[in-house]
């Protein structure tokens, strides 16, 4: 099990590429059981109502290949923050989007019938996370297992070492993260 103290990589506010070249997380059990057996029809349906605001839930990652250069679309769990998104590496670290997404620096994010583009990934463990989620929400994650989240500020959200709040979209207080400024 990956640390997740004070002085932790996961709650220290750095960039998905300044991570200690630690094992990548795995992802949540019970979503990879699932999506083994249904993925690709869970995948197309989703992807019919995901961003749009019939299914506020799912946002839609529009990336680029880091090898192959293609564009993809994938649906994921977004939830809004006050200057972006969080969003449940379900998958774990090892998954194509998030892989591409880090690579990239960046990606756009389709939620809600809107398109943002989203820069600075960065990973963040559960306790840091948690603030962007519905109170159901909140119980649901840590029973299917997940442990680290993706954070990703709107491009167009001003100086990143601003304290991130949460939206008014979310029924949920405040909180603040560090961001190092510092880019690789």
């Amino acid at each position: 099990m990956t640390e997740t103290g004070p002085s932790s990589p996961l709650t220290s506010g750095k960039r998905a590429s300044e991570q200690p070249s630690e094992q990548p997380s795995e992802g949540s059990p019970v979503f990879r059981a699932i999506m083994g057996v249904a993925g690709r029809p869970f995948n197309a349906f989703v992807l019919r109502f995901a961003g749009s605001g019939y299914l506020r839930l799912y946002g839609v990652v529009h990336h680029r290949g880091r090898r192959s250069g293609r564009t993809y679309m994938t649906p994921v769990v977004v939830r809004p923050t006050a200057d972006g998104f969080v969003i449940p590496l379900a998958f774990g670290e090892r998954a194509d989007w998030f892989q591409n997404v880090h690579a990239a620096g960046g990606c756009e994010i389709r939620w809600n019938g809107t398109t943002y583009t989203v820069v600075d990934p960065v990973v963040i463990d559960w306790p840091t996370a948690r603030q962007a989620f519905s109170p159901l929400e909140r119980i649901v994650a840590p029973l299917v297992g997940i442990e680290r989240y993706l954070r990703v500020r709107r491009a167009d959200a001003g100086d990143p070492g601003s304290d991130v709040r949460v939206s008014s979209q979310t029924p949920v207080g405040a909180y603040k993260t560090p961001i190092t400024s510092s880019h690789s």
